[in-house]
């Protein structure tokens, strides 16, 4: 019995897999399920192919853990430009057993690869092209790095997985390049291998903070990677790659400044009262952070070149060749996008104008109250253009107080926004209104906003200044008052307002605009109005001061009455026409000698033919037979968008019974009431026939024959015939009243009310929304204005922001649309610093006499792409030359050298061999290249290179060290 319990604590299950080799399995796995061993060469790559082409990046999240670390692999491999991944290359060499990434790594094609930073959704900063393609010029590669923030720096962990990796790669044969991520994710630290037929590869890497004192030059650099080599014989020539990085912060004479605009300059002759319908434009400081240079020399022999701390040949100046890339400014402040964001900040304030500028809002003195009468008419506070307008000579003077506005910057705006006060010098509306190049262009005509340089227009841009710079909120509510006080004014004092476009409310246009063009109209109506009002007068006090009227009546054949006038009245009344016309329209004889006239009479006294405008034809009244005549009709009465939506609530709001769509039917029917009615006036004796013969010619059906007065006959249509027809009734219902007699439809002073109540009630948020449809329309014309054809991108950006914008006009809802107002002004101030970017780079590299190359052009489009451009000609053409001109003077200005020495360094000063104005270098990257035989002299020559970075802060190693495994 005690035996066998001795057998069972002895007895060991070898078959029961390790953790290390359930690993190790999984490695395997999934390097088979990749088909990794199967990887077949392809064709060489070309320069730009691993920068430019397409990565495939594939990743295998399972349960792949080892000592408590889980694991992620990812495959990174190129793909081909024109088709997917890159493809197998036919090899009629026979040297199909070469490894690929071998022949990767000595192809100096893609040496110094630029890499641009990238920021993940999950916040992980990372680099395209990846690092260990840069290193190496590998094109296919494997990682397995540990998953969350676990870190493998132990160096028995390193020594574990590296072996576990060798065994994996040894029994799969795989080809590919496979790295383990060591230490923390930010230091970029890798080791790897590769395993082929014959040879395996060794990815070994050194990082760092502080480069060794024998590894700061080329020679010592030359001796790490020929003792790591330790080849047992001498060593074929070492081949070089180098490349020095430059970094100019600096920019001195060559820095681009723009300054915000400043109303201080408005007085002077600098900038100009006209300056104030503009936007201003591009960043306040330079957009462009940082230049980097690239001095490359290529394909160097080892024993050719010198490279100490006393003397180098690699200097820049003699390098064959130069390229440049620049770094932007993070988010630099535009002034474009800052009035259009500070205006969005607007439409979301929540005082109201008391609350501003309660103290500029109360009464003067004089106690007069503004909403008893609108002919009484004070003086704000803060005085406003109509104090200085000529026809005004009744206003009382008030007293002066600033208030955020000074009076001479407020005047200078209102000058601006109604140039018909001012006396000369200040720029006029235009005569008429159209679409600018840039509104055609893009088709900004639907977009619901005004013309170009309206007075709508000029006031959201001086809104937008006020704004920004003389004031903030409680300036832009101070301009708001004193421009619905311009409006009260020029209603009362019947002045038209300028910059308005004629005609009624145009609803194509912003409801402000809208609102100002039915002030306009009514504006119009009452000198209209007034002005027949004065010629009525006139006339009658000629005629009451002139001659007495007398009349006799007697009898005629055809038992009227008729009269003897010793006048001939007018009696066309409003628009009918007076004299010859007039008196043939009343049927009156010719004149007669001695100053009395004899015409005979066809109608009463009582029911004259009034207000005709002129003959409708050939048409007869079917009645009497007279002619018809079109009468003088009210015009119809103007709307603008909200009213028409008022009224549309009210008549679904009436309901549906038989009152309710009686009411709605005479609602509707007012115009054709004053219409019928004017029709009586003018056409007495008429019946409804007749008027519908001229007001609806549809619904008159002509039939065969002729009637007495040689007209052809006919009838109504079938629906004027229909009981309860609401055309009979209101025909039976009409007086014969000409339109001047009439009930105004269009009361021209309670619309005129109706505007001013509507401007003064205003909060500055709604205002602020009223005006921002229009704002965004300026920026989007000043976009356009400064828009250039080297930048494709910009104009796609624009187009879809109009678009947005012709959406949202056609919604009409300002504030439910703020936060998609938001999204377009983010557009906009992407489009901005990208002409400002491109603005400051023509200012550095465009030549004193301003002209541009074509070759120029081309430069600044590349480098405006974020990629490292190649400089033509490289250091001796003129781009180089003006780019060793801006290190020059950086250089000159950190060795604080004098003012003298400074202007020395012109371009022709470069032609001196000995001219060294460079900073130390950014960076040093050395590649070498060469073929040994490891281990042993009967080993094959194998690949060998090394990746060497110098940066002040840092030092790397990155080596790809090849040995011949055949014979160990």
């Amino acid at each position: 019995m005690s035996e066998d319990v001795e057998n069972d604590f002895h007895h060991v299950d070898f078959t029961v897999a390790s953790i290390w080799e359930s690993f190790i399995k999984s490695l395997e796995e999934v390097i088979f399920e990749w088909k990794l061993p199967q990887s077949k060469r392809v064709s060489p790559l070309k320069r730009g192919d691993i920068e430019k082409a397409v990565w495939d990046k594939k990743t295998k999240k399972e349960k792949l853990s080892f000592a408590e670390v889980n694991f992620t692999i990812t495959r990174y491999i190129l793909k081909d430009p024109g088709a997917g991944v890159t493809s197998p290359l036919e090899d009629e060499t026979g040297d199909e057993d070469k490894v690929q990434a071998l022949e990767d790594i000595m192809c100096f094609e893609n040496d110094f690869l630029p890499q641009k930073m990238w920021l993940s959704s999950m916040g992980n900063v990372g680099q395209h092209p990846h690092p260990l393609a840069v290193w190496y010029g590998l094109r296919d590669f494997v990682i397995i790095a540990p998953n969350h923030d676990a870190v493998i720096s132990s160096e028995t962990r390193v020594k574990l997985l590296l072996s576990s990796l060798y065994i994996a790669v040894n029994n799969t044969n795989c080809s590919v390049p496979i790295f383990i991520q060591i230490h923390r994710a930010s230091d970029q630290f890798y080791m790897g291998v590769c395993d082929g037929k014959e040879v395996r590869v060794d990815f070994e890497m050194v990082y760092l903070k502080r480069a060794p004192q024998h590894c700061r030059y080329l020679p010592g650099l030359l001796d790490v990677f020929k003792t790591k080599i330790a080849s047992p014989i001498s060593l074929e020539q070492i081949l070089l790659s180098v490349q020095f990085t430059y970094i100019l912060r600096d920019w001195t004479s060559y820095k681009w400044t723009q300054q915000p605009p400043d109303f201080e300059f408005l007085q002077g002759e600098t900038i100009g009262v006209t300056e104030l319908g503009r936007l201003p434009f591009g960043a306040t400081s330079d957009p462009v952070s940082e230049l980097y240079l690239y001095a490359t020399w290529p394909k160097l022999v080892d024993s050719a070149v010198t490279d100490g701390e006393s003397y180098s040949d690699f200097e820049p100046s003699k390098a064959p060749h130069w390229s440049v890339q620049v770094r932007m400014a993070d988010q630099p402040a535009c002034l474009l996008s800052d009035y259009f964001e500070e205006f969005l900040q607007l439409c979301h304030c929540k005082r109201n104008m008391k609350d501003l500028i309660g103290d500029l809002m109360e009464c003067d003195s004089s106690g007069i109250d503004i909403s008893t009468s609108l002919s009484a008419i004070t003086e704000p506070r803060v005085p406003t253009l109509s104090q200085v307008l000529k026809r005004n000579k009744t206003r009382p003077k008030a007293v002066v107080r600033d208030g955020a506005i000074s009076h001479e910057h407020l005047m200078h705006m209102l000058y601006f926004l109604f140039p018909d006060a001012a006396d000369g010098g200040v720029k006029p509306y235009p005569e008429t209104w159209g679409n600018s190049e840039e509104t055609k262009q893009l088709e900004m005509g639907n977009m619901k906003t005004v013309p170009v340089d309206s007075l709508v227009w000029r006031l959201s841009i001086v809104m937008s200044h006020v704004l920004s710079t003389l004031g903030a909120v409680r300036a832009a509510a101070q301009l708001w008052y004193e421009f619905c006080g311009e409006m009260l004014f020029r209603w009362d004092k019947g002045i038209l307002i300028p910059g308005v476009p004629p005609g009624f409310p145009d609803h194509r246009t912003c409801l402000l605009n809208q609102k100002l063009q039915m002030l306009n109209c009514c504006i119009e109506r009452r000198l209209n109005r007034e002005t027949l009002a004065r010629k009525t007068s006139v006339e009658l006090e000629k005629l009451s001061s002139g001659v007495s009227r007398i009349s006799v009546p007697c009898k005629n054949s055809d038992d009227e009455d008729e009269f003897f006038d010793c006048s001939a009245e007018p009696t066309g009344g409003e628009g009918g026409g007076g004299g010859e016309e007039a008196a043939a329209a009343a049927g009156a004889g010719p004149s007669r000698p001695g100053g009395g006239a004899r015409r005979k009479q066809k109608h009463s006294l009582w029911n004259q033919p009034v207000g005709r405008l002129y003959k409708y034809g050939n048409l007869r009244l079917l009645k009497t037979g007279e002619h018809l005549y079109v009468p003088v009709t009210q015009d119809p009465s103007p709307k603008t968008e909200d009213q028409i939506l008022e009224d549309v609530d009210v008549m679904v709001h009436l309901g549906t019974d038989a009152h309710a769509a009686e009411l709605r039917a005479r609602i509707m029917s007012a115009s054709l009431l004053s219409d019928m009615e004017s029709f009586k006036a003018a056409n007495p004796g008429a019946i409804l026939e007749d008027f519908i013969r001229w007001y609806s010619p549809r619904d008159w059906i002509e039939e065969e024959g002729i009637d007495e007065y040689g007209q052809k006959k006919g009838s109504l249509s079938p629906r004027m015939q229909i009981r309860g027809n609401v055309w009979v009734d209101v025909w039976e219902a009409a007086k014969p009243v000409p339109a001047r007699r009439q009930k105004r439809l269009f009361d021209d002073t309670r619309e005129a009310e109706k505007v001013l109540h509507f401007l003064k009630t205003q909060s500055p948020a709604q205002m602020a929304q009223l005006l921002l449809p229009t704002l965004l329309h300026a920026c989007l014309v000043r976009l356009m204005e400064e828009e250039r054809a080297e930048l494709p991108d910009v104009m796609p950006t624009i187009q879809h922001i109009v678009k947005q914008a012709v959406r949202l006009g056609q919604q009409g809802n300002t504030a439910q649309d703020l936060p998609r107002y938001e999204d377009l002004s983010k557009e906009m101030t992407s489009v901005e610093e990208v002409i400002a970017q491109f603005k400051s780079l023509e200012h550095k590299f465009s030549p004193s006499g301003g002209e541009q190359s074509p070759e120029l052009q081309a430069f600044l489009s590349h480098l405006m792409q974020n990629t490292q451009v190649d400089v033509p000609e490289g250091p001796r053409g003129p781009i180089g030359m003006k780019i060793r001109c801006m290190f020059a003077e950086a250089q000159k200005v950190a060795q604080m050298l004098s003012e003298y020495d400074l202007a020395d360094s012109s371009e022709e000063t470069w032609n001196s061999p000995f001219a060294t104005n460079f900073p130390q270098p950014h960076k040093r990257h050395f590649i070498m290249r060469t073929h040994a035989k490891r281990p042993s002299t009967y080993s094959i020559a194998c690949p060998q290179r090394l990746s060497a970075i110098l940066q002040k802060d840092s030092f790397r190693l990155a080596g790809c060290f090849t040995q011949d495994i055949t014979f160990q």
